[in-house]
């Protein structure tokens, strides 16, 4: 027996504006159709993009640090033993701390977060700071 598919022009259907990843799309392999979910497309995108091997060279380290009455503090790695960089920092309790990260920089093996002001020494402001090890990092000259 032959099967009959339905025919529905795309512009009669009903617009979705997010998909779930259950969701199936339909896709063509040469002149054969298939279908594809969502969640697969999402996986084979962020293989394709680099974005899960991205997602284990980055290291995420809350921790609450001190300050020191200037408009900086010293952060150390979350790994003394692994040469690390720190490539990213934010306020990690945005109610608690009156001024904004505006840089973060290394000099030698320390790392620094800049503020946009000073806190006053001894004030405990909790930072959420991302790490990768060296090995990862491509300088250009």
């Amino acid at each position: 027996m032959a099967e009959s598919l339905k025919t529905i022009l795309m512009s009669a259907l009903a617009s979705k504006a997010t998909p779930a990843e259950s969701d199936t799309l339909i896709v063509g392999e040469g002149n054969v159709l298939k279908k594809i979910s969502f969640s697969q497309l999402f996986e084979y995108l962020k293989e394709k993009l680099g974005i899960n091997a991205l997602n284990t060279k980055i290291t995420f380290v809350n921790q609450v640090c001190k300050g020191t009455g200037a408009g900086y503090i010293y952060i150390n790695p979350p790994d003394t033993n692994n040469d690390y960089y720190l490539i990213g920092a934010t306020n990690a309790d945005w109610n608690a701390c009156p001024v904004s990260i505006v840089a973060v920089s290394r000099q030698n093996s320390t790392h620094i977060v800049h503020f946009t002001g000073n806190i006053e020494k001894g004030k405990s402001v909790r930072i959420l700071s991302m790490w990768t090890q060296a090995k990862y990092i491509t300088f250009k000259q």
